[in-house]
């Protein structure tokens, strides 16, 4: 089915949109400041050019990163099996410790991970019911630079026009 170009409605205009800042996710003491003063900074902005922001309460987001987290780990041990078997070095630390991980997990835990899941869409989705959109950070530090990783070289991952 076809899928209206949303893009056409965009004018710039957010008066009257109403914004809801999800106050677990940027208040957690596992956001670092930088990011925190961003959310809020951006919530600031989006206010002054006319939406409506107001902090909305998601109890269950908090949570949202270790659920994806352990559902991912899973996937992605089925989909890598046999590069983390063969290859293993080839990813990242951080990333060879998810896969290990997902490897381990057992049955139970993916299963209850996504019953957990549904739950906080559920919550989220209600809370659409009155929002237009919800800010929020979507992770709790800046975005590392790929030389912070010793497991990854640059030149092997990007492609050529980025060498």
């Amino acid at each position: 089915m076809p899928v209206t170009d949303y893009r056409l409605a965009l004018d710039g205009d957010i008066k009257g949109l109403r914004i809801g800042a999800v106050n677990e996710l940027i208040h957690s003491e596992i956001v670092e400041p930088e990011v925190r003063d961003a959310v809020i900074k951006a919530g600031s902005v989006l206010g002054e050019l006319g939406a409506t922001v107001e902090e909305v309460s998601l109890p269950l987001t908090v949570h949202g990163g270790t659920i994806s987290a352990a559902l991912i780990n899973v996937e992605s041990a089925m989909t890598y099996r046999d590069r983390i078997r063969d290859q293993l070095s080839g990813f990242g630390h951080a990333n060879q410790i998810g896969l290990l991980t997902g490897i381990i997990m057992p049955a139970q835990a993916y299963h209850k991970a996504q019953k957990l899941r549904e739950l906080v869409r559920r919550e989220v989705l209600e809370a659409l019911d009155t929002l237009d959109v919800s800010i929020l950070p979507t992770f709790k530090s800046c975005a590392p630079s790929l030389d912070d990783d010793p497991g990854i070289s640059p030149r092997r991952w990007l492609p050529d026009c980025r060498r």
